[in-house]
């Protein structure tokens, strides 16, 4: 079932310039009644880089987490193809909805707000309920990897599958950051998905004795070889970028 057909509980308005896509229910409502009000309001900052803002505030008697994907915003090809399929902040509900809708523990889904310009998205936030609990520990790996395998059983894949996007709550693993899109690429997708889950940050993560999936098939070896790949491009782009920064501090501190 496309994503875009997952939302039977919200509804759709145009607000102070925002299109919002909300869960029909008071939260839901308040947030769209009062969108500029939402994103202006101050709160705990749980992440402020060049990637993402997510921050935590109080609204309508509830902690809601507010995050806005700065990199995907600001990217010139992301936005074009907002024109054709959804921008970051309304697919992220719609996984959240969907997961919801079929039993999985995640975060609970509030809104999505988007501005668009010449039809493309320039502006967005992920809106959901917060979620109190605890970082995962090796004992909740089983957990973890059971999830992913509900996910793949009925033909999804976690966009952005790593430990840090899953905590514990009075013994039970949630998902709390997660963007699904369907599985095209059959054993492929999958594997994907587990050789992601291995690392974080460039360290391993001591999960992989949990799968049930084949780690010496050609699968796996294809996707281990093509996280290598993207993970040494990622590094010299930063790299270059860094550099293009140093020299830009150097030009600005010599003109002074």
């Amino acid at each position: 079932m496309p994503l875009q057909n997952l939302l039977p509980t919200a509804a759709f308005v145009i607000r102070d310039d925002w299109r919002v896509t909300y869960v029909k229910n008071g939260v839901g409502s308040a947030v769209a009644a009062a969108p500029d009000e939402v994103v202006a309001k101050q709160g705990e900052v749980l992440t402020d880089r060049r990637r993402s803002l997510v921050k935590v505030i109080e609204f309508a008697g509830k902690q809601l987490v507010l995050k806005q994907p700065r990199n995907k915003n600001n990217s010139l090809w992301i936005q074009l193809t907002t024109l054709w399929r959804l921008g970051n902040a309304r697919s992220g509900l719609n996984s959240l909805l969907l997961l919801q809708s079929r039993g999985f523990a995640a975060s609970v889904p509030v809104a999505a707000l988007e501005r668009r310009r010449a039809g493309v998205v320039v502006d967005s936030w992920l809106i959901y309920e917060y979620q109190p609990g605890n970082a995962v520990a090796v004992d909740d790996y089983p957990h973890i990897v059971g999830f992913i395998n509900g996910l793949h059983e009925q033909g999804w894949l976690h966009k952005d599958p790593h430990i840090d996007n899953f905590l514990t709550h009075d013994g039970q693993v949630f998902a709390i950051d997660i963007e699904l899109v369907p599985n095209r690429y059959g054993a492929a997708g999958a594997a994907y998905n587990w050789r992601r889950l291995t690392t974080r940050s460039g360290k391993t993560v001591p999960i992989a004795e949990y799968f049930s999936f084949n780690l010496d098939g050609w699968a796996y070896r294809a996707a281990d070889s093509w996280y290598r790949l993207r993970f040494r491009y990622r590094e010299s782009r930063n790299s270059v970028r860094s550099l293009f920064k140093r020299k830009r501090r150097e030009g600005s501190q010599t003109l002074r």
